[in-house]
């Protein structure tokens, strides 16, 4: 699968006409749109099937069967985007730091991508699910857009989400760039790992007319002016909730759905 394809896919698909300046607002619009209309989501992780980060079975699931996934699958996507649109653009594991201290040891679980622009590079990252990067950022110290951003002597970055006036760490990362079979490894480790989070609990997120909404098991958050929490009742409620987080609900069956609902419910 050649980027030039994955990206005019991705346009047929959503109804996209990029920008292919390759400048600062074209990654900023796609990004946005991206984060839009793409779900977060661990489904498969959940029903033991293998997640293959190839290219063409990136496109073939997010794009064709209308899915999404997590991390090592968007940001695959995504890269072929860039590159199609003409960015230079590299691939760097993370060690994700969320809901612990921003020094807490951690495997490198987490991929993200640095776009290179006249010498600087932004952050750019559309597979972290509970907090949704809606834009790049560029790298360097400092707040931007609701996200902080530090180097430590090390040079190692930390990004840390501001919400409520306070910081929460979510990854750290080097600016030196990962091998491709780097991510080949995590990708394997993160979603056949027993003790890995995504095997045990459905994680879910999309950014829907502007908000973020995300699942996690029976609980739907959304993250609007304000806060609201709502526990599904029932597998009626739970398919509901579930099928609006994708653009087309068909890309999920109901099947699919029943075994995910008794197995995080338990």
């Amino acid at each position: 699968m050649h980027a030039q394809s994955a990206l005019q896919r991705f346009c047929d698909t959503f109804s996209f006409t990029p920008d292919m300046s390759a400048n600062l607002p074209a990654l900023q619009a796609l990004q946005q749109f991206y984060v839009q209309h793409l779900p977060f989501e661990n489904i498969d992780v959940l029903l033991g099937k293998p997640i293959s980060i190839e290219p063409a079975d990136v496109v073939e699931k997010l794009l064709i069967k209308r899915r999404g996934g997590y991390c090592f699958e968007h940001n695959t996507l995504f890269r072929l985007l860039l590159e199609a649109m003409g960015f230079n653009v590299s691939t760097h594991l993370a060690r994700v730091v969320w809901g612990a201290a921003e020094n807490a040891a951690s495997p490198e679980t987490h991929m993200v991508l640095l776009a290179e622009l006249q010498g600087r590079h932004y952050l750019t990252d559309v597979g972290f699910g509970g907090v949704s990067l809606t834009r790049p950022l560029l790298l360097e110290p400092g707040e931007q857009h609701g996200f902080m951003l530090k180097q430590d002597d090390s040079g190692d970055w930390l990004l840390a989400a501001n919400l409520n006036d306070k910081a929460h760490p979510m990854y750290r990362f080097h600016q030196r760039a990962c091998e491709a079979v780097d991510i080949v490894v995590a990708n394997h480790f993160v979603s056949t790992w027993p003790q890995s989070h995504f095997r045990h609990h459905l994680l879910m997120a999309r950014i829907i007319d502007g908000v973020q909404v995300n699942m996690s098991d029976w609980r739907q958050t959304t993250h609007g002016e304000t806060r609201r929490e709502m526990h599904v009742q029932n597998f009626a409620e739970f398919c509901s909730q579930v099928k609006a987080l994708f653009t087309d609900e068909q890309a999920i069956s109901e099947a699919e759905l029943e075994v995910i609902y008794r197995r995080v419910g338990q």
